[in-house]
């Protein structure tokens, strides 16, 4: 979660053009890997979801629970990386502009991590206990398989979601406080 003794004027001091602009880059390589795998678990969900044949359903479902702990692991170092590089420099040009805190906007967003990840729990015990009972009875799988993909479709949703807000929020100010450690208007 975003630590707020984490924001200090040092933020801002250590985070010269240069790595601030290296900072935005990799956030952008690393929400285009994360919307790459997005985009990757929203068709494997849709083909087990059409489809009827159970092995081909039972091996889609096996690949998606090793994308979703994938893209969790990746979350995870995504998030706290955030953490530590962009949400402090934001905060602390905020602090330096004489504006409203960033830091509410930062909670929700840290927020919308977790509720990614109760999407994609559920999703994860659900599919284990989909492929251990498979055989006993086909009508419930489905049912349950179902059930299964929508939290993983929600949980994609929402992380989609998160990512298009986060650069909403994070993106229109690299300009602005690029100009700003330019023209020396805040302190490096």
């Amino acid at each position: 979660m975003y630590r707020k003794e984490l924001i200090s004027s040092n933020s801002l001091e250590t985070a010269g053009p240069t790595k601030f602009t290296n900072v935005v880059k990799r956030l952008k390589e690393e929400h285009s890997s994360l919307e790459e795998k997005l985009n990757h678990l929203y068709i494997k969900a849709e083909q087990a979801q059409g489809n009827r044949d159970m092995s081909v359903t039972l091996n889609l479902l096996l690949l998606l629970r090793v994308d979703v702990k994938n893209l969790m692991k990746e979350l995870g170092a995504h998030e706290e990386w955030e953490e530590l590089q962009v949400y402090p420099i934001a905060s602390a040009y905020f602090k330096q502009r004489i504006r409203p805190s960033i830091t509410p906007s930062i909670w929700v967003l840290e927020k919308e991590h977790e509720i990614v990840k109760q999407c994609f729990q559920p999703f994860l015990l659900l599919s284990k206990e989909i492929i251990a009972t498979v055989e006993n009875n086909q009508a419930k799988v489905f049912k349950q398989l179902n059930l299964c993909l929508v939290y993983l479709l929600q949980g994609c949703s929402v992380l989609q979601e998160h990512i298009e807000l986060e650069e909403g929020l994070i993106y229109p100010l690299v300009d602005e406080i690029i100009a700003a450690i330019g023209h020396k208007e805040i302190s490096i």
